[in-house]
C-alpha cells in the first residue's frame, strides 16, 4: 500500500498486475499496471507518507545493472533515475530528496540526489562508513540519516558536517524490526524492542513478538482476534480492539497483509473474497469498517 499525494491510498495485489485505489472519500476503483510492478514495489522501502507521486525502487531486484528507477504512480511509466555503480539495498525519500546507501565490500557510502530529475541526477556523497558488510538506509530525519550495517549496528550520520555516531549494536540474530520516527530509532531483536535518540541513549524497551508496529507513543500488536495498544513501560494494554479475523499461522504470528497510513490500519481479510478492513487507530473506540470485495472488483 502506498499513500497518494491527492489523498487516499494505492494497493498492490497478486502478481503486480492489479492496482486498487481507495480515495479519501471512500470511493474504490480498480486499475491495471504492467507485470513489472511487483518487482519494483518489492524493492522499495516505504513508510507512511514517505512516497507521494513517485516511487524510487532499488534496481537490484529488478535488473542486473543496479540502476534506480523512477515509477510514476499515476501513469505507470518507468524511467532510469540514477546509475548505481555499487550494490545497494533500499531507497528513502524525504522532502524532495532520494537517499540511499551503496557498499562495495570495503565501505558503505550515504548518497543523495534531488528527486526532480528524470535522468542523470546530480548525486551528492554525504559520508562513508568503513565496513566489509552490507549496509542500507533505515530512515531520514531533518538532521541526518540512519544506516544499518549487517552484524554491526545502526549509525546516525549528520547532514551538517557528516559526523557519524553508532546508535546501537546489532543483536546476534540480526534485527527483526527497524524504524525511524520523530527523531528516534526503534530497533527490535531477540524479542525486545528498544527506542534510541540520535545520541544513542536508550529511551525505553519493551517485549515485542509476533506482528507489531510503533505508532505514535504506543506499541501496537496484531493478532487474529484483536489489536492491543501498549504504552512503553506498562505491563498491561491501555486499549484493545476485538477483530476476530482468522486463525494464526503460527504461535503469536499474524498472517494477514496489513499496513498503516494516516492513522488508519488496513487489513486484507481474505484472499478469496478480497475484503478490506479499515481501523481508525485515532478513534477512542477504534472503529472498524469493512469494504466487502475491495480486491475483487
Amino acid at each position: 500500500m502506498f499513500p497518494l499525494a491527492r489523498g487516499g491510498n494505492l494497493f498492490l495485489r497478486a502478481e503486480g498486475s492489479d492496482l486498487f485505489r481507495l480515495d479519501k472519500d471512500g470511493k474504490a476503483s480498480a486499475e491495471r499496471a504492467g507485470a513489472y510492478t511487483l518487482n519494483l514495489y518489492t524493492a522499495c522501502l516505504s513508510g507512511a507518507m514517505s512516497h507521494y507521486r513517485y516511487v524510487y525502487p532499488v534496481g537490484e531486484l529488478y535488473t542486473e545493472d543496479g540502476d534506480i528507477y523512477k515509477w510514476d504512480l499515476y501513469s505507470a511509466t518507468v524511467s532510469t533515475f540514477i546509475d548505481v555503480k555499487d550494490r545497494l539495498d533500499r531507497t528513502c525519500f524525504r522532502e524532495g530528496i532520494i537517499f540511499y546507501v551503496t557498499y562495495d565490500g570495503k565501505k558503505a557510502v550515504l548518497k543523495a540526489a534531488p528527486a526532480n530529475h528524470s535522468a542523470d541526477a546530480t548525486v551528492f556523497r554525504i559520508a562513508e562508513i568503513p565496513t566489509p558488510d552490507p549496509a542500507r538506509i533505515v530512515g531520514v530525519s531533518t538532521s541526518g540519516a540512519y544506516i544499518s550495517v549487517d552484524r554491526d549496528g545502526v549509525y546516525f550520520v549528520r547532514f551538517a558536517g557528516g559526523g557519524t555516531k553508532k546508535i546501537c549494536g546489532a543483536p546476534e540474530g540480526g534485527f527483526d524490526y527497524l524504524k525511524t520516527a520523530d527523531g528516534k530509532l526503534y530497533a527490535a531483536g531477540e524479542g525486545t524492542l528498544r527506542a534510541y535518540d540520535v545520541k544513542g541513549n536508550e529511551l525505553w524497551s519493551a517485549a515485542a513478538g509476533g506482528c507489531f508496529e510503533v505508532y505514535g507513543d504506543d506499541l501496537i500488536t496484531l493478532s487474529a482476534d484483536g489489536i492491543e495498544f501498549i504504552h512503553p513501560g506498562s505491563a498491561e494494554p491501555c486499549r484493545r480492539v476485538e477483530l476476530r479475523i482468522g486463525s494464526l499461522a503460527a504461535a503469536n504470528k499474524f498472517n494477514k497483509p496489513w499496513a498503516i497510513s494516516n492513522g488508519t490500519l488496513y487489513i486484507c481479510l481474505s484472499d478469496e473474497t478480497g475484503d478490506l478492513a479499515a481501523v481508525d487507530l485515532n478513534s477512542p473506540d477504534a472503529d472498524v469498517t469493512v469494504i466487502p470485495g475491495f480486491f475483487g472488483q
